[in-house]
Formats: structure tokens, sequence, C-alpha cells
């Protein structure tokens, strides 16, 4: 197997570095609700405001801290999105050329066996030619010795 190309080997880091971020924000979205969680859990006298703020949900400035969370969250989306995007159109042009050069080595592979085709007809003639010799030797030599046969006779 041949080793990884350099853009197979930049690919891959793309999407690792992709999966991290995406780890990255799904922990802390995480850790935000375990702490909610864990203060219900303890007791603690959390009002509906406070709970939403906890969550990252909105931001002490209210709404306008909502949307620009919002906004944050579509933004990474997108660019996660791209990053994506061209990672697998960087795939889909690398399994492309190898379709090629497959294609190529078929084709090659195609010509070779057309020459051997015309090789083997060639020496099946060959052989043809050598039997029929070989077979007017001995109808020669069969007649050769009763020419003897009679000489001697």
């Amino acid at each position: 197997m041949k080793p990884p190309t350099t853009n197979a080997v930049l690919a891959a880091k793309n999407v690792q570095r992709g999966l991290a971020a995406k780890i990255q924000e799904t922990s802390g979205l995480f850790r935000k609700k375990q702490k909610v969680y864990m203060d219900r859990l303890q007791g603690h006298a959390i009002k509906n405001q406070d709970l939403l703020i906890a969550s990252g949900a909105i931001s002490l400035h209210g709404s306008e801290g909502m949307s620009a969370v919002e906004e944050d969250m579509a933004a990474s989306r997108s660019q996660l999105s791209t990053q994506v995007q061209q990672q697998m159109d960087a795939q889909t042009q690398e399994r492309t050329r190898e379709l090629a050069d497959i294609a190529k080595n078929i084709a090659s592979l195609a010509d070779l066996f057309k020459d051997l085709s015309s090789l083997v007809i060639e020496q099946g003639t060959i052989l043809d030619s050598v039997e029929y010799n070989i077979e007017r030797t001995a109808d020669a030599m069969e007649g050769a010795v009763k020419e003897l046969k009679i000489a001697q006779g």
C-alpha cells in the first residue's frame, strides 16, 4: 500500500481539527448544563433567568446576548461546514485522480493482453507448421524404410 500523500495527510489533519473544535464546543455546553444540573441537585434556589444564564442560553444583556450567542454558534457551524466541505472536495479530487490512474492501468493491461493474444496465435501457427513438417518427415521416413527393405531384399 502506498504511503499517504501530503494532500491526504493535510485532509486528515483538517478533519481532526474540525472534530476537535466540535468536541470542544460540545464539551463546553455539557459543562454548563452539568453545572445547572448540579446546582439543582444541591438544592440551590435558582430563578428561571439565572438558570438560562448559567446554561449559556442568554447573557446578562438579555435577548441581545441571546442573538449574539446564536450568531456565534451559526458562524461556528458555517465555518465547520465549510471546512468539512473543503475536505470532502479534496478527498473527491484525490479519488477521481486515483480512478483515472486505475482506468489508465486497465487500458494498459488490456493492450498487454491483446499483444499476448496475438503472440499466442502466432506461436500456435508456428506449432501447427512444426507439427505438419514432423508428420511429413515421418511419412518420408516410412517411405525410405520401405525402399531400404526393397533394396536389401
